[in-house]
């Protein structure tokens, strides 16, 4: 039984924890990535920013439409894909004929959502309008917000762009959305936990029993925002290091003048620190330990890194924090403010706000972070197992149903 993997970036040899693939292969299957790194996103190999890149046989880097037509016409009979492209999200335009091709070869594709976050608020006010009507007077824009709700349309009338055959995720905004959109039956959706739940399954396992003592420090989830691959894959502009450096290192020795917490930076594991000039002024700068940080911390600071998620697991304190120039930023502004209020904290913007003890003093909303932790993280109902636990389990057990069912659920 094959798995193939659909990538739009290089895979790490942090997505291939992630995605388990040595117990993938202990439980039988055959595993297989294709890169699409080359039709999508080139600019990544040209500015040779990816590194730790996974090479092998089994990793097929893909140039052309017709190498990858050659490839779904080979695997779309034996093979179960699963898209880690656009996931429980709408199809876009810049990928639009990557599914016009599964749906052509009849493939078969899986969609997970193993790490959902809070849905940005909303609510109707003046700046969303303001937003929305500079969307609208740009036609590129305007073409990528009306596009993907045309494919989806045309999806459920199992027409140009195919459903997901089974969908493995928590109940976030992300799937239910997604199962609205795609009018899926029910019995093709699989609840799991989150990829983090994973994560604290493993570092817990690997305890054997013993306790976690807590080492008087402050952990700040890095997101690499001044340098993040991401604004390379999906645009944007990234930070200047600058005034964000300024701004941090000015709110941590607050910090650790105000409750004598050492602050420590759980770097993001795609950052690049150690080619960069001091960000944060000689504080100690740790990659690919974040849950183990979280743990013995005391408290946690963070802008809009789903990292947040081993604070809820571990009950600590949050500081949502932001400088003047996120604020600026409409969309990220709003995603730091909705994820503050989900656990029941109030966002402070380290630039212009009076810091007090009163920020970091405030009891945890338990009911808020119980809440969260049922729709973001752990499933409520389902097993204490890993996100590929289930996943492999369900797989064995749906794989001949599976090939013969039809990718058009409803009518």
């Amino acid at each position: 039984m094959k798995i193939v993997f659909i990538v739009y970036s290089p895979v790490t040899l942090n997505e291939e924890k992630t995605f388990q693939i040595k117990y993938l292969r202990s439980q039988g299957f055959e595993v297989e990535i294709f890169d699409l790194t080359l039709l999508f996103n080139p600019a990544i190999l040209v500015e040779n920013i990816s590194r730790n890149i996974l090479i092998g046989d089994y990793v097929k880097n893909i140039s052309s439409y017709e190498e990858l037509e050659c490839l779904l016409e080979k695997y779309a009979v034996s093979a179960i894909f699963v898209d880690c492209i656009v996931g429980p999200n709408m199809i876009t335009l810049k990928v639009e004929k990557l599914f016009r091709l599964l749906k052509i070869y009849k493939v078969q594709y899986i969609v997970f959502s193993a790490g959902g976050i809070p849905f940005a608020n909303r609510t109707f006010n003046g700046l969303l309008l303001l937003n929305r009507l500079r969307k609208a007077l740009n036609i590129y824009k305007l073409l990528d917000f009306i596009f993907p709700k045309i494919a989806v349309f045309l999806a459920r009338k199992g027409r140009i762009y195919p459903v997901p055959a089974m969908l493995f995720g928590t109940c976030s905004d992300a799937f239910k959305e997604c199962i609205s959109s795609y009018c899926m039956d029910i019995n093709k959706l699989v609840k799991t936990h989150s990829f983090d739940y994973d994560r604290f399954l493993y570092y817990q396992r690997s305890l054997n029993g013993h306790k976690i003592l807590p080492d008087n420090t402050c952990v700040f989830l890095d997101e690499a925002l001044t340098h993040h691959l991401d604004y390379t894959i999906v645009g944007g502009m990234p930070f200047d290091p600058v005034p964000y450096s300024l701004s941090m290192n000015k709110f941590f020795d607050w910090i650790e003048k105000s409750t004598g917490l050492r602050v420590i930076i759980a770097a993001h594991p795609k950052s690049r620190y150690d080619e960069m000039a001091d960000m944060f002024n000689g504080r100690s700068i740790i990659k690919g330990k974040t849950i183990e940080l979280v743990s013995k911390s005391s408290l946690v600071v963070v802008h809009a890194s789903t990292s947040v998620n081993f604070a809820v697991l571990y009950n600590k304190p949050i500081l949502f924090a932001k400088t003047k120039l996120m604020q600026e930023r409409f969309d990220f502004n709003r995603r730091i403010d909705s994820w503050a209020q989900s656990l029941g904290v109030n966002p402070v913007n380290i630039d212009t706000d009076k810091l007090d003890y009163g920020l970091i003093s405030e009891p945890l909303n338990s009911e808020k972070y119980m809440n969260y932790l049922h729709k973001y993280i752990k499933t409520k109902g389902v097993a204490d197992k890993t996100f590929w636990e289930i996943f492999s389990s369900e797989i064995k057990k749906r794989y001949v149903f599976i090939n013969k069912t039809q990718n058009n659920f409803c009518s």
